[in-house]
């Protein structure tokens, strides 16, 4: 009987047993919403950094350019010294 009623029940869709503790759900509510909560300080993070790659992404090739002019003023100041002695 209590097979037959089983059945029924796994028939009818989804149902949820009484023998599930309602501490258990409210576990369960709590770390779905710790995870969201997890997910969105990663993707402010990602945000953050995205926005700060923007900002620097000419550094690389102002850097190449001041090394070239350091180089040549490296230059220079050889050819003058190399005049003064």
């Amino acid at each position: 009987m209590v097979e037959i009623d089983i059945q029924n029940k796994m028939s009818q869709g989804w149902f949820l047993s009484k023998q599930i503790p309602i501490t258990v759900i409210v576990a369960l509510l709590i770390q779905t919403a710790g995870v969201v909560w997890w997910a969105s300080s990663i993707d402010s993070k990602l945000k953050v950094q995205e926005s700060w790659i923007q900002r620097n992404r000419n550094v690389a090739a102002e850097m190449a350019r001041l090394e070239e002019r350091v180089k040549y003023l490296q230059q220079e100041l050889q050819e003058l010294e190399a005049k003064v002695y």
